[in-house]
Formats: C-alpha cells, structure tokens, sequence
C-alpha cells in the first residue's frame, strides 16, 4: 500500500562511524580536546536542524564514534528524500581550534594536528539566519 502512495522505506547513516587522533605539533597525543562532529540532514539543511554533538580525547588522543543508521520513510518526490553532511571542529585551550573546510565522509582515520597558542581559540556554529556551513574560528587573546 506504501507504493501506491509514493512512499518507501530507506536506510540511513545518520551518523558515520569516525576514528580520529589528535596531536600537538610535536606529535604527541593531546587529551581532553573538544572532538565536535556537526551532522547536517539534507536537502534542508539550516542551523536548527543542525545536531552538535561533542566527544573528549581520551589519553591517546583517541575518539572513536560508532556508525549509526536509522529507517526512515521517503516520497517518490525531488525533495522527497534525506541524506546526510558532517563537519567537524576541534577545540582545546592552549591551541588553535580547527574546523573542516568541508563536508566530510570520513572513509578512513582522521588524523588532527593543533598547534600551540597564547589565549583563547573556539569554534562559533552558525545561529539561525547565518549559513548553516559556516563555522568560524573565533580567536580571542
């Protein structure tokens, strides 16, 4: 009956599985930095539809974030479907935060080097009205 009306069901991964280590310049593991993985749902994709989701460093620098996928129903229609970005930032006081330029898949490991500096460094998301892909390094001293 579902045909019949255009609908279907899909699978999705509404969550990549990410592997990531994080380094100081010296290549040392960095713990307790801020792994923030930003998962936007398509084709409307805004910044209160965005979900933030932060992780923490273990002592090997090490976060590891399982996949996970979800059903969902879909219409036989050019906006009918969903599909997933991801983005990240990683944040640490003492460092310069870092953010992904782009949207990633994260099909293998993710290696992050910070770098040392004075004052503060954070990730800003977006609020509603701004692009929902623009995340800014804000640097405070």
């Amino acid at each position: 009956m579902l045909w019949l009306a255009g609908c279907y069901p899909a699978f999705r991964t509404v969550q990549p599985r990410v592997d990531v280590v994080v380094l100081d310049s010296a290549g040392r593991p960095v713990q307790g930095a801020t792994f923030t993985l930003a998962t936007y749902r398509y084709p409307r994709a805004v910044p209160a539809t965005t979900k933030l989701v932060p992780y923490q460093t273990d002592a090997a620098g090490t976060v590891s974030i399982p996949r996970r996928g979800d059903w969902q129903m879909e219409i036989l229609l050019p906006d009918g479907s969903s599909w997933y970005g991801w983005r990240y930032c990683v944040e640490k006081a003492g460092y310069r935060a870092i953010a992904s330029a782009e949207t990633q898949r994260f099909s293998r490991p993710l290696t992050v080097v910070l770098e040392p500096r004075q004052g503060s460094s954070k990730c800003k998301w977006p609020r509603e009205g701004e692009a929902y892909y623009d995340v800014k390094i804000v640097e405070n001293e």
